[in-house]
């Protein structure tokens, strides 16, 4: 259930900001980014480890808005 709070969101803004990105490197990079930030949470949430789970959501939250920042500069700049 812990992860259903932000893994829906995250993947209709990660294929939403795919459609125009700034830059596809960043895209890559932010979902890997987001993805690996999940599992460490999640087995941090597991394992009851603070602060890394803290860190772990921290990380994956900046990732999600970074996505979501590169899909609306991507669309602001296209011509």
């Amino acid at each position: 259930m812990n992860d259903l709070e932000s893994i829906p969101i995250t993947l209709i803004i990660a294929w939403a900001s795919l459609l125009s990105p700034w830059s596809a490197k960043a895209h890559s990079l932010l979902v890997i980014t987001y993805t690996v930030a999940r599992v460490l949470h999640t087995v941090s949430y597991a394992n009851s480890l603070q602060p890394h789970r803290a860190i772990a959501w921290f990380v994956g939250v900046l990732s999600m808005l970074l996505l979501g920042v590169n899909g609306v500069v991507g669309v602001a700049l296209a011509h």
